[in-house]
């Protein structure tokens, strides 16, 4: 397994404004993604993820702003910041007539292999991506998910140190997607900094260590996936017999629901609290059985993160 990057670089964007005829698609963008993360990038249909793809990678200019790769301008210093970036967009294509080799050949001198570093380089990604079996099929008649993991190979085929992956996993069967978050989790410990656009936040969620949620053009939340860095947490609460007084409550902890034989409380993230708040209801008297903290996944940040937007 090979390092990806010798400086991994954290992307920054400063203020990006970018307009199609008629619409903004990006409205004063800014965020800071940290080096050797693995970001994914969320929001309904038009909320602008693509656009901002690819002004990341720099193959559109925004009206104004800049993005940063490693303290290099995209703008500024296309041809540094290219050769450190692997893009695999929604609608990539291939060569239909070229084998998957001269596909992967292509690639790679397209991005300066020489003809030692092409067979080293795809040699080295056919044996990642799981290409082995496909190499002297052309392209065209390659079926939608072995298309798919082609166009990744060809992302990666330099061994970038920024990835930028719009839907990867679209047409892939089960197998290649547990594949494909496997790859993604080895190309993040390896060094390289990943930012993936999906509406799959169920497999986001078994690679991904931040989430960046976008709506109408505008960033509305970038945090760290993780129950322990939410500042307000869910605890399940089970009794042995129906109880109704529930004055040992403080103000910290508010019901979100109530049954019969359980409980649900909204309170500020943290073990201490989850002590007090236990310790003070089994001084009260309440028949206590379970009392389990409740990790937010990533559908359920996203869907915070929206009513939130929502509610502004």
């Amino acid at each position: 397994m090979p390092v990806y990057g010798v400086a991994v670089p954290d992307v920054v964007a400063d203020n990006l404004v970018f307009d199609y005829p008629g619409r903004r698609a990006l409205d004063c963008v800014s965020f800071k993604i940290p080096a050797q993360s693995v970001t994914a990038l969320v929001g309904p249909n038009g909320a602008g993820k693509t656009t901002l793809l690819r002004c990341l990678a720099g193959l559109e200019t925004p009206l104004s702003g800049r993005v940063l790769v490693g303290g290099f301008s995209v703008d500024d210093d296309t041809r540094a910041v290219y050769s450190r970036i692997g893009y695999l967009h929604d609608s990539f294509g291939l060569y239909n007539k070229l084998t998957v080799r001269q596909c992967l050949q292509h690639s790679a001198a397209m991005r300066g292999a020489d003809h030692r570093q092409e067979k080293e380089w795809v040699d080295r990604i056919v044996a990642e991506i799981g290409l082995e079996d496909r190499l002297n099929d052309r392209a065209g008649v390659l079926s939608r998910g072995w298309r798919q993991r082609v166009g990744i190979a060809q992302a990666l085929i330099h061994s970038p140190d920024l990835i930028l992956l719009d839907e990867p996993a679209s047409g892939l069967d089960p197998d290649a997607r547990i594949e494909l978050s496997a790859l993604v989790r080895r190309l993040c410990a390896g060094g390289a900094t990943i930012i993936v656009s999906s509406h799959i936040l169920t497999e986001l969620e078994t690679y991904c260590t931040h989430m960046l949620t976008i709506a109408a053009g505008t960033i509305i939340s970038h945090e760290p996936l993780g129950a322990h860095q939410l500042a307000q947490q869910h605890v399940l609460i089970r009794l042995a017999k129906p109880h109704n007084d529930w004055s040992c409550l403080t103000d910290r902890a508010q019901i979100v629901e109530h049954q019969e034989l359980s409980l649900t409380l909204s309170m500020p993230s943290g073990l201490s609290g989850q002590a007090r708040l236990l310790a003070d209801m089994i001084g009260a008297g309440v028949p206590v059985c379970s009392f389990t903290p409740i990790a937010e996944n990533i559908e359920q940040k996203y869907m915070r993160s929206i009513q939130q937007a929502k509610g502004r």
